[in-house]
């Protein structure tokens, strides 16, 4: 395999990344809130002791009461130079989960550019809640379908516009939120995915998973027991957390993770970066978004 040649770019996102990262590694120190590296960010950190070379942002998880705790004192703590973005802060920014913004630089994913979102759109690094997933099986089957139908309701009707090629399913699910939509608000819609994510996070499940992202419900199922003990581990120059138990953790997400797959020039879909300039230069026309400059 030739070797993936990391562009002076791509650093520039990173640096500001880490630097992100630095910030919430502070404030969970300080606040005794346990936090760790999550997909492919663990990948990175097992096999690379950084970032995959091919990747572009940050991946945090944390169980659901230390993600409530840290969203609570983010609000006094978080350094002024960053911004935390959830449904609670921006609106139109539905989402389940938080990102950590540098609102001096610009991160527009492309389906957000052509939804005409307007919310803050600064290089981020993903802070993650692990939601607990009930154990019954006919319950875990329950669950998936309601979060299934409410996520592509609510989804397809805010980004539809910016799918470039609708699928059927996505064409049936938009014509149903027209007519959901009808009744309901998306603030309101947006309020029942949340509850739904934390329907059973005040009992003790064996599993947990991260059910507010666009993973796979049964794709994201782990047991709690591999996330309890964390070991601090080498990512680039620095140490971050990652579960003392991630070999097992990666191979049952991702079979063979030690074997690298080159994605290029992203792994999430098209991105537009500008390390030096505010995203506001472009939503306000100041300067003309480029999805196909390389990275």
């Amino acid at each position: 395999m030739n070797e993936f040649v990391v562009s002076e770019k791509r650093k520039a996102i990173w640096s500001i990344e880490l630097k992100i990262m630095d910030e919430i590694d502070r404030i969970c120190k300080k606040h005794g809130i346990k936090y760790f590296l999550a997909g492919g960010s663990m990948i990175g950190a097992a096999r690379h002791n950084g970032f995959i070379p091919w990747d572009d942002d940050i991946d945090v998880g944390m169980l659901r009461a230390d993600y409530e705790r840290f969203l609570q004192v983010c609000k006094d703590d978080l350094s002024s130079q960053y911004h935390l973005q959830n449904n609670e802060t921006d609106k139109g920014y539905y989402y389940i989960h938080t990102k950590i913004r540098d609102s001096k630089t610009t991160a527009i994913r492309k389906t957000d550019w052509r939804s005409g979102a307007t919310f803050n759109q600064g290089i981020f690094v993903d802070v993650v809640p692990f939601d607990n997933i009930p154990d019954n099986p006919i319950q875990r089957r329950l669950h998936y379908y309601a979060l299934t139908f409410v996520v592509k309701i609510l989804k397809r009707h805010i980004y539809f516009k910016g799918i470039e090629k609708p699928t059927l399913k996505n064409r049936i699910a938009k014509m149903m939120g027209n007519i959901v939509f009808l009744f309901t608000t998306t603030e309101k819609m947006s309020k029942l995915n949340e509850k739904l994510i934390k329907y059973y996070a005040n009992k003790r499940t064996r599993y947990i998973g991260e059910i507010s992202t666009e993973y796979k419900y049964k794709r994201s199922r782990r047991e709690r027991a591999l996330y309890e003990e964390l070991i601090d581990h080498p990512f680039e120059d620095r140490f971050f957390k990652i579960p003392k138990k991630y070999d097992e953790i990666l191979t049952q997400a991702y079979g063979d993770w030690r074997t690298p797959r080159p994605e290029a020039p992203t792994i999430h879909g098209a991105v537009f970066f500008d390390t030096e300039h505010p995203y506001t230069d472009y939503l306000n026309g100041k300067r003309n978004v480029d999805f196909d400059a390389p990275l």
